[in-house]
């Protein structure tokens, strides 16, 4: 607590960052509180010498995993690339804020059985990518640090919720001018 009495909370880490009408969000986990209690906070809300410091980290983070996958030609082989445009980063690509990756040990070829098929429910879509002309999405098991690529078609089924929440997260719309509409014809 602060001397005015109001709670003041401690950034662990920052795990991800959005745009939401047009401003940007960052995705914050809370010192002392579990990953469920992560939020959403605009970054006119992220104040102090300790929180500009986490930012730049976090930013600095980005700027290399995003330079780092224009070097990468090859299939990707780690979780820190499925994501297309880094905008949505997950808590597995923040080694270096001091969080443990997931396991990509189980990122599957194509006659291995996913986690639908071993019994596991989808926690959350991290990713999407093209395989051989087939959109994958990258799914996180609930309970585990496993995910899988699994064809986005068989996802959209069992957990199309999630989909959803995915895309939403990772869209942002540009806004286009106005078109005069008083230059154009006129009926009589």
């Amino acid at each position: 607590m602060t001397d005015e009495g109001v709670e003041r909370y401690e950034i662990e880490r920052i795990v991800d960052k959005r745009y939401r009408n047009d401003n940007i969000e960052y995705f914050i986990k809370w010192r002392g509180y579990p990953d469920s209690q992560n939020t959403w906070e605009p970054s006119s809300n992220i104040q102090g010498e300790e929180e500009s410091e986490l930012l730049a980290e976090y930013e600095a983070l980005v700027k290399r995993q995003q330079q780092q996958k224009t070097y990468n030609s090859g299939p990707r082989s780690t979780m820190n690339n499925f994501s297309p445009n880094k905008r949505r980063q997950d808590e597995m690509i923040n080694n270096n804020l001091k969080k443990r990756p997931l396991s990509t040990n189980h990122i599957q070829s194509s006659n291995t059985p996913t986690g639908f098929e071993r019994g596991y429910e989808a926690e959350r879509v991290l990713g999407a990518t093209d395989s051989a002309g087939e959109l994958m999405l990258l799914v996180k098991w609930r309970n585990s640090d496993e995910a899988d690529l699994v064809p986005a078609r068989i996802v959209n089924v069992k957990c199309p919720g999630l989909v959803i929440e995915f895309y939403e997260q990772h869209s942002f719309w540009s806004r286009l001018p106005k078109i005069n509409q008083t230059s154009g014809p006129t009926t009589r």
